[in-house]
């Protein structure tokens, strides 16, 4: 039956038969774990590219506009015109500063939730602005300190606490969508891991078998 066959083979055909399936097994091995960290790599690329790089992006606009808050403050409590006008200039270049951190999260953006607040949060800091520019520092330039204190602290503080608020929703949802690309890829991983071994396996049974 089984040795009747492979008995009457010459010792040739029985020496190549043997390492040739040896070989496939093997390289199917091999191939598997070749995928496996193909995969592997693929997918921390892409979560670095689309989560880690944009949520970096988003954090740095959110600290920019932390400074932007910082310098209309001290606008406010100056009376030295110099002093005005090199906060309203570096309120000026920390604005495109924010306008050009927000991109890199804003072509990544891939889910719902930051579908739905990515444009309440660019609407809120365009309210800020727009307050910001039209009515506190005209306000502390024109030298109504009380009024600009109170377009600050009805105004300003609030919409910086509500843009707090969007930020925090679209780190998580990003977070999130990383996390779950990282759960994907370990059990992406374990199922190469698994044809492996059962692959490993089966050749050492196939090699006992042959040599039987």
């Amino acid at each position: 039956m089984r040795g009747s066959w492979f008995d009457n083979l010459m010792i040739r055909r029985k020496l190549l038969l043997t390492f040739g399936c040896l070989i496939f097994l093997l390289v199917a091995v091999g191939g598997a774990g070749l995928v496996a960290l193909w995969k592997a790599q693929a997918a921390s690329k892409a979560a670095y590219e689309e989560n880690f790089l944009p949520v970096s992006a988003l954090a740095e606009a959110n600290a920019t506009r932390l400074r932007m808050q910082f310098r209309a403050a001290q606008h406010v409590v100056s009376l030295s015109e110099a002093d005005m006008a090199a906060a309203e200039a570096a309120i000026k270049e920390l604005d495109a500063a924010f306008q050009k951190q927000i991109v890199p999260f804003e072509k990544a953006i891939s889910t719902d939730v930051e579908r739905e607040v990515f444009p309440k949060f660019k609407s809120t800091y365009g309210r800020l602005i727009t307050m910001l520019n039209a009515e506190l520092l005209p306000a502390s330039r024109s030298g109504q300190k009380a009024k600009a204190a109170e377009l600050l602290s009805s105004q300003l503080v609030p919409l910086s606490q509500e843009m707090n608020g969007f930020e925090t929703k679209l780190r998580g949802a990003n977070l999130k969508e990383a996390e779950d690309q990282v759960e994907a890829t370990a059990r992406n991983f374990s199922l190469t891991l698994t044809v492996m071994i059962v692959l490993g396996v089966t050749s050492f049974l196939f090699a006992i078998w042959l040599g039987c």
